[in-house]
């Protein structure tokens, strides 16, 4: 099977920027696994044959090429928002859970790591970073299926059209139409507001950004926070979400020992 590119400069134009500085969110529950992302620097690319939308990342024909995309694309799923209630539930366990914010890695950030060993002499735009999130696109059900139709109907076709598309030198475009399918989205979850990193290869990799903020579920058990509270460095602000009283809103402040840690027998300094 043929490699199938993954990044394009026009991914790159659309990434969000806050208050001049880019920022995306993970969600995600705090449970076992999550600790041990946190006690061993990494984060985790999932599989899309774990999704929950049946169709993500399999808008392709042919057995033996979605089992291709399935099988070995592993990919991070952020968003532009760290508010959204639906998320919160979705992916955060019910509001027990977590939700980090990554800033985008600067110049200096980014040729530490190099020496560190950690991103390697990969350019800048293949690393597994935000700055290269592809957006997602949200399409209709007449819009997806007009996707579909446009791509070869089986194994053999696509394999035929690869050949042909090499030897006029455009196989690139083929890879970037096929590659489409792994950023496209029926419209019913566009709440989610999200963007990829997708790469060939392990689950594990290193944190796409600065982790600056974990914003903690307004439901989130005060056990919780502290053993968070334990684990990060003084760089990373812990900020405790909670249900407003007057509003259909998520609000926030900052962690308060003496309100989150109540209940759980620690003698607090006055």
């Amino acid at each position: 099977m043929f490699d199938i590119g993954i990044h394009s400069p026009a991914a790159e134009k659309d990434v969000i920027f806050k208050d001049g500085t880019l920022k995306l969110y993970k969600y995600m529950p705090f449970n076992k696994n999550t600790l041990d992302a946190f006690i061993n620097e990494y984060t985790w690319y999932s599989s899309p044959m774990s999704f929950n939308d049946p169709f993500d990342c399999a808008l392709v024909k042919g057995i033996k090429f979605k089992e291709f995309f399935l099988e070995k694309k592993k990919i991070l799923s952020l968003t532009t928002e760290y508010n959204n209630l639906l998320m919160w539930s979705h992916y955060a366990n019910f509001h027990t859970g977590i939700c980090i914010e990554y800033t985008a890695y600067d110049s200096n950030n980014i040729e530490y790591l190099r020496q560190k060993g950690i991103f390697g002499d990969s350019p800048t735009d293949r690393l597994l970073i935000i700055q290269n999130a592809r957006k997602v696109r949200y399409e209709k059900t007449s819009q997806i299926n007009k996707y579909l139709d446009s791509l070869p109907c089986s194994d053999q076709d696509l394999m035929t059209l690869h050949g042909e598309k090499r030897a006029d030198e455009n196989a690139e475009k083929l890879y970037s139409k096929l590659s489409e399918a792994l950023t496209i989205k029926h419209e019913s979850w566009s709440y989610e507001n999200e963007y990829r990193i997708i790469h060939d290869g392990q689950n594990r990799s290193f944190h796409p950004g600065k982790t600056t903020k974990i914003f903690l579920g307004a439901k989130m058990a005060p056990q919780d926070k502290l053993t968070l509270s334990t684990l990060i460095n003084s760089d990373t602000e812990l900020v405790c979400m909670e249900f407003s009283q007057n509003k259909y809103e998520l609000k926030q402040r900052k962690l308060n020992p003496e309100i989150d840690f109540k209940g759980i027998g620690l003698q607090l300094d006055s």
